[in-house]
């Protein structure tokens, strides 16, 4: 293959005649020798609780790790690049907080200072599948601007090439080739995005799809082989689309299929010499019949109500609102208005707000630009080139919209999560305003606006 290639747990003896392009290994043993490797990535074992442990200790962590492991990167001259800690914070954190990602940030600069004052080169970051939520990215802009590769990991079931769609008929391949989504969240911060990485990659039973639901931890493609077909010729078709999908973008650098010379509880993911043979012979020109996903259903025309109510509502009997230059703006902070989702009269409704904003906190006005009622109407309270009172230092470059609804807690008149039309609207403001998204408790000390919900627009 071209950039799909191999990771072992420990290096069967096969290895050196079959291995034929990337190769990723556990603790790399003093002399390893694969003629056919092009490009060898090295990973050293720690405890998971330990490696987050050093996480967590910033800089200071670093240094340890560093030390700890600087016999075996003097003695390893063939390793290309060296992982950090492997799949941070997924045991002991899998919702990950800001502080959590600040901390990596701050210990993978330190890491990779370290690192590169003897020459080796690092693999950052390495987050298991699916993870982190993807509005933490925007809290590793100092690493991401250092390391030399971005580790991710892509698993999906019941294969690698599933996709699904969510009832607002929106893209749904979360898993495989999620790096695609991570690369544009970067773009659009106007962070660097490094090359990338795949330490991991193949089908994992952990991952929780339609069609893989429930889950099942710790089952890899052997589980997953449909009846009266080739197992290995099966496996090898998926890794055969993965591996066109990934070679005809150049910011992937390798993929690596768990795994090769398994240690319990991995046995049914095993890429054993047999597949491994033919994963080796395959021409990336040479037909393979792959499955054809379904085309994709056609998105129905969306264009909200919306209503322009900036002048319909109260004001500061003094007080004004400061402007901007709308090429200022550079994101959208989500909130909740913490009470009803569903008021009889929305206008009426959002009167009532802003006189609250006055007339509690002596604000110009509302506080947002735009607010998100539960049946899909758009709001607009504030004109963009006003720098309103919403997210407190992100005041001067966000735009604030805010959802009716309470979503931190179950109250009367409200459901925890958006109405379908409050998300379709939000999606279709948020592509005509072209800007990354943010929940408010991001930036502020506040539950809003509530849990987890808003990941699937963000």
């Amino acid at each position: 293959m071209n950039k799909v290639g191999w990771h072992t747990q420990w290096i069967p003896p096969w290895c050196r005649e079959v291995v034929n392009g990337p190769f990723k290994t556990i603790n790399p043993p003093d002399g390893l020798d694969l003629p056919g490797a092009t490009f060898i990535v090295g990973r050293t074992m720690v405890d998971d609780r330990e490696s987050d442990r050093l996480v967590l200790a910033g800089a200071v962590g670093a240094d340890e790790w560093f030390i700890r492991h600087l016999n075996m990167y003097k003695t390893r001259p063939m390793v290309d690049a060296w992982e950090g800690p492997n799949e941070p914070g997924s045991i002991t954190r899998w919702v990950f907080d800001a502080n959590f990602i600040k901390a990596l940030d701050t210990f993978t600069v330190r890491f990779c200072q370290l690192m590169h004052e003897h020459g080796k080169k690092v693999v950052g970051h390495n987050f298991s599948v699916g993870c982190p939520q993807l509005h933490m990215w925007k809290h590793l802009e100092k690493s991401l601007a250092v390391v030399d590769y971005l580790g991710l990991h892509e698993y999906c079931a019941p294969y690698m090439d599933y996709e699904e769609w969510d009832e607002q008929q929106q893209w749904g391949r979360w898993w495989t080739l999620r790096y695609k989504k991570v690369v544009q969240i970067l773009k659009n911060l106007g962070y660097r995005v490094p090359q990338i990485v795949i330490g991991e990659c193949g089908i994992d039973g952990g991952v929780q799809t339609k069609a893989n639901n429930p889950t099942r931890p710790e089952i890899g493609w052997q589980g997953y082989i449909p009846k009266d077909v080739g197992g290995e010729q099966w496996y090898l078709e998926q890794l055969a689309w993965y591996d066109r999908m990934i070679s005809a973008d150049p910011i992937v650098k390798s993929a690596h299929v768990f795994t090769s010379g398994w240690y319990s509880p991995w046995e049914s993911f095993n890429v054993g010499e047999s597949l491994s043979r033919k994963m080796a012979a395959y021409d990336i020109g040479s037909v393979i019949p792959v499955p054809i996903p379904a085309p994709p259903v056609p998105v129905p025309d969306y264009t909200p109500k919306v209503h322009h109510v900036e002048y319909k509502i109260p004001r500061h009997p003094t007080e004004r609102y400061p402007t901007r230059r709308m090429k200022d703006i550079t994101q959208i902070v989500i909130h909740h208005t913490g009470v009803m989702q569903r008021p009889k009269n929305n206008l009426k409704h959002i009167r009532s707000i802003a006189r609250y904003h006055i007339s509690k906190w002596d604000w110009a006005g509302i506080g947002y630009h735009y607010v998100v009622a539960a049946n899909g109407d758009l709001f607009r309270t504030n004109r963009r080139g006003v720098i309103s009172n919403h997210a407190g230092p992100a005041n001067p470059y966000s735009v604030g919209v805010c959802f009716m609804g309470r979503f931190d807690k179950k109250v009367k008149y409200s459901d925890l999560t958006p109405t379908p039309e409050q998300i379709k609207t939000f999606r279709w403001l948020q592509e005509r305003l072209k800007l990354p998204a943010v929940p408010h408790k991001d930036i502020m000390q506040t539950a809003c606006p509530g849990k987890d919900w808003y990941d699937e627009i963000l």
